[in-house]
């Protein structure tokens, strides 16, 4: 991992950004390293300690924490969360066939995320990951459950409610109770501090606030040290990573997707991105290899820096590139299968999953 501080510090010069953090394990043997600002307006530079915003790869952290407790509560990933919830159920309008098992892996049908004039409102709740839930479960399905994929914060969301509801509290303390804690990521939380990075558009800080009702889909703030204890330990943990990296359908990510996770390589590696107020993260894994890197940019212009830097950290550790000629057609694959469905719902969408789930070939 020699020159780890160069290849940043080279990708953000190339790239003209404000400032990145990166870290990489191999084998338990890590290197954490930082470039630039973490707020370049009061001149605070960035440090392989800085918290910073990493948006969606909140995502296979909730996936982790909610497989693991359905487990452990000897509840199925196909069970319909209706059954979790009975106290919605007359409010419930969603398909009652939704499972944990759709909502992780973004095929749920579910409308896709809160409207916009409905997050004031549901982060003013008492509790705004539920008020945000019952939102979901009380809209009408986009598609039929199981039938095709389309990203969806809202089903994180509800993931996100029905982990608190197992634990009998909030999906915040939920959450750190069932991974943050267990996992050593003691400095990742939902509630800036004052030492937290900001976005950056142009040279201008972003200084915006993540919504309360939204955190179990994008939430998260974390260090790159914290990133990699969560990959280090899913490496011990051959079960959860079995079950979340098992594909269930093509996405319009370009990739596969399986349960908080993009996959690719016949499974050997997975990867996550995120995207929000002028961050751009990623989580990229070789679970084999016992091979993880995290590269955070918090700037608006950093999107292909990140995405080179990580591809090209996976390839100098194992030889394997980012998928060229595959993408294209599992896009074409999801985008079909995302029209049909949507062309369809008006049939029967209350009924269970599609009859024909996608299997890859």
């Amino acid at each position: 991992m020699a020159g780890l501080q160069h290849r940043l510090r080279e990708v953000a010069r190339v790239g003209e950004l404000v400032g990145a953090v990166a870290g990489v394990t191999v084998a338990g043997h890590r290197e954490l390293v930082a470039v630039g600002y973490a707020d370049q307006l009061a001149g605070r530079l960035m440090t392989p300690e800085t918290p910073v915003h990493v948006a969606s790869l909140t995502k296979p952290v909730v996936a982790t924490a909610a497989v693991a407790a359905f487990r452990r509560a000897g509840i199925g990933l196909d069970e319909p969360l209706v059954n979790l919830m009975p106290h919605l159920s007359a409010v419930w309008r969603a398909s009652r066939w939704v499972t944990l098992r759709h909502v992780l892996s973004h095929t749920s049908g579910l409308r896709p995320d809160l409207p916009e004039d409905e997050r004031p409102l549901a982060d003013a709740a008492a509790d705004p990951v539920r008020d945000a839930a019952e939102r979901t479960v009380g809209s009408a399905q986009v598609f039929r459950p199981g039938a095709a994929w389309q990203y969806c914060n809202s089903g994180y969301g509800l993931a996100g409610y029905a982990l608190g509801l197992l634990a009998d509290t909030s999906f915040e303390r939920a959450l750190g109770d069932e991974l943050l804690r267990p996992f050593g990521m003691n400095y990742t939380a939902f509630d800036a501090g004052s030492l937290v990075a900001c976005g950056h558009s142009g040279g201008r800080p972003i200084r915006d606030t993540y919504w309360r009702a939204r955190r179990p889909g994008g939430g998260l703030i974390s260090t790159v040290g914290d990133l990699l204890a969560y990959a280090e330990h899913l490496f011990d943990d051959s079960e959860i990573l079995a079950e979340t990296g098992r594909p269930v359908s093509p996405s319009l990510l370009a990739s596969t997707y399986a349960l908080g996770w993009n996959v690719s390589h016949g499974g050997l590696v997975r990867w996550h991105d995120g995207d929000w107020g002028g961050f751009h993260a990623q989580l990229l894994m070789h679970p084999q290899r016992r091979f993880a890197v995290v590269v955070v940019i918090n700037d608006d212009a950093g999107v292909r820096s990140r995405n080179r830097f990580g591809w090209n950290e996976l390839r100098s550790a194992s030889d394997l590139r980012r998928p060229r000629l595959a993408p294209p057609f599992l896009y074409a694959r999801a985008a079909m299968r995302t029209a049909v469905a949507r062309l369809t719902r008006g049939r029967a969408v209350a009924l269970g999953t599609s009859r024909r789930p996608w299997r890859p070939r």
